[in-house]
């Protein structure tokens, strides 16, 4: 996040006081894409947060019960209590981080879109899933390949840069191996979506395309999910 913050305090021209400067490097949310708002207790974030905490640790404890179930029983079992462990956790940290906001006196921007209505791969990573770090892309690494006439270069540079960024994180974490798999995560994806336009999903029926979207991403996310699981200190079955 602070490398994010601090190509955005670099590509701005405009000179801004050092105490917004200092607030946007260290502002969990994007601070441009926050608002005013009266201060209040929400009740709403914080019981979101608890909630989603809650399904967080049921899928780690679902992960770490999975080495007990036979194989290959215990490799789906270990992948889908930590699907469920990363986005929840994901979903209770932003949730959470809303409700301090709105302590402070400010609301966030939405985290996802509706990821479930995506009717491509390609709509889910460029238009429903995490809004404020896409916005950031959209800005820094796609636009600026679209003004040069590369789209598509843009699209595969996107992907590479919440690649490297997840990668960097699971290589401090447990090294380079996993980070390997984390980086093919996001290859297999960006093929995924350049695969969209020859099969034509946007002409498939929304029945179709949902089905599509849904089964891909199941079947490719043992890929993050694995690294995520060794990450945080739950290492495969027999280890």
């Amino acid at each position: 996040m602070a490398v994010m913050r601090a190509v955005d305090l670099f590509r701005d021209r405009r000179s801004h006081p050092v105490a917004q400067r200092i607030w946007h490097m260290f502002s969990p949310a994007d601070s441009r894409l926050l608002h005013h708002a009266p201060r209040s207790f929400d009740g709403r974030a914080l019981g979101a947060a608890i909630a989603w905490l809650a399904t967080s640790l049921v899928g780690l404890g679902g992960a770490c019960l999975a080495a007990q179930a036979p194989s290959p029983a215990s490799w789906l079992l270990r992948w889908m209590g930590g699907l469920l462990c990363a986005y929840g956790f994901v979903e209770a940290l932003w949730s959470g981080t809303t409700g301090l906001y709105r302590l402070a006196g400010f609301t966030t921007p939405v985290l996802h879109d509706n990821p479930v209505a995506s009717r491509s791969v390609r709509q889910l990573w460029g238009e429903r899933w995490s809004r404020p770090v896409n916005i950031w892309i959209h800005a820094n690494v796609f636009k600026p390949c679209v003004r040069r006439g590369f789209p598509r270069a843009g699209l595969v540079a996107g992907f590479l840069t919440s690649a490297v960024l997840h990668a960097y994180a699971i290589f401090v974490g447990i090294g380079a191996g996993m980070a390997l798999v984390m980086l093919a995560y996001f290859f297999v994806q960006g093929l995924l979506v350049l695969l969209e336009r020859p099969l034509g999903v946007q002409r498939w029926s929304g029945v179709a395309a949902h089905a599509w979207v849904l089964t891909v991403m199941v079947l490719t996310s043992p890929l993050f999910v694995e690294p995520f699981l060794q990450c945080v200190g739950i290492p495969p079955s027999g280890r």
